[in-house]
């Protein structure tokens, strides 16, 4: 899927938000991202829930997962340079679905050669999920069973070896 959007100067929140989740965001991208993300305004909306293959998440004392934001695999283009990427949206926001945030190694404004106000493509690399595919097809998630609880809160590391 491809959407095309303008380049917009955001809240200034990026840096914050790649710090807050710096170490996760590392753990499942495999990389070190550049503190700060790229703000994309598109046409219409994107529902990143659909097409997220990792989740950044958390198991919480009661055994129920909290999802602290979604990420989904992209190319950021621009004539024809590109850069690889990752959008990245918490579960609510401050941003309606018709804008992105945009994460990757570099900074994509150096790499592209670009300004606010430019037009770029994102191009989605995986398909739609399916609504009932969804918790198999998130990647990172992870689960406790309400039972495993109290031994992780003891320092029982057992259950870890599974």
């Amino acid at each position: 899927m491809i959407l095309r959007g303008r380049i917009v100067a955001g809240p200034m929140r990026g840096e914050g938000l790649v710090e807050h989740f710096h170490y996760r965001i590392v753990h499942a991208l495999g990389f070190e991202p550049y503190k700060g993300t790229l703000d994309v305004k598109i046409d219409g909306k994107f529902h990143i829930e659909d097409y997220a293959t990792k989740v950044i998440d958390h198991v919480l004392l009661d055994g129920r997962t909290m999802t602290d934001a979604y990420l989904c695999p992209a190319t950021v283009r621009k004539g024809d340079k590109h850069v690889k990427a990752w959008i990245i949206r918490k579960p609510k926001d401050i941003h309606g679905k018709d804008m992105l945030e945009i994460l990757s190694k570099e900074r994509i404004k150096d790499e592209l050669g670009l300004a606010d106000g430019d037009m770029v493509e994102i191009d989605i690399q995986h398909a739609k999920v399916k609504k009932s595919d969804r918790r198999r097809h998130l990647a990172m998630r992870f689960r406790r069973k309400k039972q495993d609880i109290p031994h992780l809160l003891s320092g029982d590391t057992t259950l870890m070896k599974r």
